[in-house]
């Protein structure tokens, strides 16, 4: 077959047409970095992950004067750091798919200042807001500083207030331009977070500590507003875990069943972001798990039946989940509020003790060992707090948990009874359990 010009002509075209796409089709990522004033012969890309910073590459410098980051897949999104050695000193690069391929030329005494960036439109984007803002900034602590001066009049007063009005509200429209106009940009997302919530005054409600919680609630409400909190950009980046910490340990009252609801509230507005969703879960599992307050072990129990139980959390093997769900299963019955279960242990002339039949208002139950240290130390001291804590309803079981040896017998529990006589411990509730009967090391674990 043979073809004609025009044929030829078109094939030509589209045989154009494929190296051009091939040619402009750039896989992986390419960061080439040009630093002045700089002596290094290497530097570091980090990236932030949560509230802390991990080092993903380090590259030396090339015969051209320039640090090349490159790889074959693309950089998860996020916040990065180019770091410089030996102090360590960084500034950020937001990475986004599909944009990945870019130059930048800074000076490392102030990389913020006159930076020069090529091929990423959202990390020009992002330093022309940066540069924004510093410039805000000292105009707005110079007023500030004005205003808390000795001996200013009420009319200077007002005169800073309103400045400061306006120019909050200038930083407001810089952050809904930015974001109306590059609304799919990194740069208009991190941006909008940063966005104040504006509060109502709730000028007619009673009293001042109606309006101070009118207040604390509706920005509770609407803390998040300003969030696209399942974007997994924001994973690596410092705004999410800062954004949620405050939320819980500053909004949020420090009692278990609060913490709850809060928790709840962050799982699902994230839950868009798988990564995202198993980063924060495991966090604040392992976080309530070691907690050291009393009664934060309901937050671990409530995580567990709710999500590790429920099948949310899969990236956790068989053999582990059944620890974790065992663990909760032993600690629900014994958390803060509950009652007690009962047990069953034994007097030294082997009378039955319930722990449910003691008639008091409290009960202190104690599960100690002759020969343990802190025992030495702490029951002294509860012996003679006892005739004061008796007046007042409280009774005290003090379990002592040496056990039957098929060697010494019962040699090992006579110790028991001993030390509570030589240290006059005897006012009250004594018991033992040689044979685990009661089975309290599993139900009190």
């Amino acid at each position: 077959m043979k073809l004609t010009n025009m044929s030829k002509f078109f094939l030509s075209i589209f045989a154009l047409f494929i190296s051009l796409n091939f040619s402009f089709a750039q896989d992986g990522y390419q960061i080439k970095v040009q630093l002045d004033s700089f002596q290094e012969k290497q530097i570091y890309l980090g990236y932030h992950l949560m509230d802390k910073q991990y080092i993903q590459d380090t590259v030396e410098i090339n015969k051209d004067g320039f640090f090349i980051f490159k790889g074959d897949e693309e950089l998860v999104g996020g916040v990065y750091l180019l770091i410089m050695p030996p102090d360590n000193q960084y500034f950020p690069i937001l990475i986004s798919k599909g944009e990945q391929h870019f130059t930048i030329k800074a000076n490392a005494k102030n990389p913020f200042k006159n930076i020069e960036i090529k091929g990423s439109p959202d990390n020009k984007l992002y330093y022309d807001y940066l540069t924004y803002l510093s410039k805000q900034i000292p105009i707005k602590n110079k007023l500030i500083e004005a205003y808390e001066k000795e001996g200013i009049s009420e009319a200077d007063k007002k005169a800073i207030e309103k400045k400061l009005e306006d120019l909050d509200e200038e930083v407001k429209k810089y952050h809904e331009n930015l974001a109306n106009n590059k609304p799919k940009s990194f740069s208009a997302l991190l941006a909008k977070a940063r966005s104040s919530i504006v509060i109502p005054e709730f000028k007619n409600e009673a009293s001042e500590d109606d309006v101070k919680m009118k207040r604390y609630l509706f920005y509770k409400k609407h803390y998040f507003d300003n969030f696209k909190m399942d974007d997994p950009r924001l994973l690596r980046s410092p705004e999410l875990f800062k954004r949620i910490d405050y939320y819980i340990q500053n909004l949020t009252p420090q009692h278990p069943d609060s913490i709850n609801v809060s928790l709840d509230r962050i799982f699902k507005l994230i839950e868009g972001s798988e990564e995202t969703f198993r980063y924060y879960l495991s966090h604040y599992l392992n976080e309530y798990a070691k907690s050291k307050i009393v009664g934060m072990d309901a937050v671990y129990v409530h995580l567990v039946e709710n999500y590790y139980a429920k099948g949310r959390a899969p990236w956790v093997d068989e053999e582990s989940l059944k620890k974790i769900t065992d663990n909760a299963r032993t600690l629900k019955p014994i958390l803060v509020g509950k009652i007690a279960p009962d047990i069953k242990v034994y007097k030294q002339e082997k009378e039955t003790v319930s722990l449910h039949d003691i008639d008091a208002k409290y009960t202190i139950m104690i599960f100690w060992e002759p020969d343990c240290g802190h025992c030495k130390k702490t029951m002294p001291v509860l012996r003679d707090l006892y005739p004061k804590l008796k007046k007042q309803g409280v009774e005290v079981l003090a379990i002592c948990t040496k056990k039957y040896d098929k060697d010494k017998k019962l040699a090992e529990v006579e110790k028991c009874w001993k030390f509570l006589d030589e240290h006059e411990m005897t006012k009250w509730i004594n018991a033992t359990d040689p044979f685990i009967r009661s089975r309290y090391a599993q139900i009190y674990d």
